[in-house]
């Protein structure tokens, strides 16, 4: 790692510089890479968790409150399959002579919209690796109510809280709802931006494994019905 990371980095530094510290697993086979991630990803949830949130324009904060780490090696032995942005993951990125062609690389810090929600990607194309977190649960705060808001949808209204605590939602794809309206005129600036507030205390988190993912088999990318993906990659905040 160029700058390890802790405690200390996620207290000073802002979310891009401490996605910019991380390098990626050590190690050489796959279990020790993936056991080297687990304290890193720990802080880094923190970071996402505690310090700061998505800023849509001047009418939504989306505070996260659990986050899931999705990491593959295009050429090293940790392998993740459940990455939507990679090398092979559908037929049609497979060129005609049965070689995949490369995936380009995302910018740190891109928003990555798809089936299952969206991610916020820190990938590394020196060290071919994918990175990046699933925003699986959040908290939307509307900024001209003053209020917490939650897409009700059998009565396909928005409920707004009565109080200061927020309406936790962990319906990931409908952060769609909040998370729209890119401007494509060039030189004008985007309307979704992370804002860090960079708090003198970080709260803690706990982990779990991830929603509905189970082992695939790295080869043939086949499931496992009955077989369960081990690795605790989620984290919710205490």
């Amino acid at each position: 790692m160029t700058k390890e990371i802790t405690e200390d980095l996620i207290k000073e530094k802002t979310l891009l510089e401490c996605l910019e510290a991380f390098q990626g697993a050590e190690g050489t086979t796959d279990k020790e890479r993936e056991k080297s991630l687990e304290p890193v990803f720990k802080l880094l949830a923190k970071k996402f968790i505690y310090g700061g949130h998505l800023k849509v324009g001047n009418d939504y904060k989306v505070f996260l409150k659990t986050v899931e780490f999705y990491y593959h090696e295009e050429e090293g032995p940790v392998k993740d399959n459940y990455v939507y942005h990679r090398n092979g993951k559908f037929k049609s990125s497979r060129s005609e002579d049965g070689h995949d062609r490369t995936v380009p690389y995302f910018p740190l810090m891109t928003l990555h919209s798809h089936w299952s929600g969206f991610d916020i990607t820190f990938e590394n194309p020196k060290k071919k690796y994918r990175a990046s977190v699933l925003i699986r649960e959040y908290a939307i705060f509307d900024v001209k109510e003053g209020k917490y808001v939650y897409w009700d949808t059998k009565k396909k209204e928005f409920n707004y809280t009565l109080d200061d605590k927020p309406l936790k939602d962990n319906r990931s794809s409908y952060l769609i709802y909040y998370l729209n309206g890119f401007t494509i005129q060039e030189g004008q600036k985007t309307r979704v931006e992370w804002n860090d507030m960079m708090p003198k205390k970080y709260g803690d988190v706990d982990s779990k494994t991830r929603k509905g993912i189970k082992w695939r088999d790295p080869e043939t990318e086949k499931e496992e019905d009955r077989t369960k993906d081990e690795r605790k990659w989620a984290f919710y905040e205490k």
